[in-house]
């Protein structure tokens, strides 16, 4: 009897780490959708909605966390408007730092393991005037513009004033190699400048 209560157990003990591995993932393109209720797409079902290197699921050379999912983890934590996105190293650890305006006018950064989407970490965070602007066009929205301009994996993106402009700059390593610049127009979603750099 004891065998089999064993057995039993066991048996329970996998089932529930098979479904471990599929860890639904928060997909949301839809602008109005990533303030308020998110759309839960299993891992195994989700696609690439940020562009960028990707596999079958939604994993990148980057972490299993593309910058659009970051972004709806963000914004799960602290609701506002995402304003700065970067790929860093914090104790040996890849994170995703987001920075949210929030609805009172005050700033967050959002710190997110690349790999797991744990957020490690919520801190106050100044903002710039140029982050304080109401932008026409989304922080997701403009790395998906981006990526189908340069496909590649996200560095950075930031609110900014190119020219009394208020832009998107994006920073994008190429999949064909090299960094891109580039800034995108954030009222219209234009691309206003791309260069490689050196």
């Amino acid at each position: 009897m004891r065998i089999r209560t064993n057995l039993v157990a066991g048996a329970a003990l996998l089932a529930l780490g098979m479904a471990a591995c599929t860890t639904p993932q928060t997909i949301t393109d839809d602008p109005a959708i990533s303030g308020g209720t998110d759309t839960v797409i299993p891992q195994s079902e989700a696609q690439p909605s940020g562009g960028g290197k990707a596999s079958d699921d939604t994993q990148s050379s980057q972490g299993e966390v593309n910058p659009i999912q970051a972004i709806d983890i963000a914004l799960s934590r602290s609701p506002g408007v995402v304003v700065e996105i970067e790929a860093e190293t914090t104790d040996g650890r890849p994170v995703w730092e987001v920075v949210v305006r929030g609805d009172a006018d005050d700033g967050f950064e959002v710190i997110i393991d690349r790999v797991t989407g744990e957020v490690i970490a919520t801190n106050p965070h100044p903002l710039s005037d140029d982050k304080r602007a109401e932008a026409g066009i989304t922080a997701a929205e403009a790395i998906q513009i981006g990526f189908a301009a340069v496909p590649g994996e996200l560095d950075e993106l930031e609110l900014d004033t190119e020219n009394s402009v208020l832009v998107w700059e994006l920073d994008i390593y190429s999949d064909e190699g090299g960094r891109y610049e580039l800034k995108i127009d954030a009222t219209t979603g234009d691309i206003v400048q791309q260069k490689r750099d050196n």
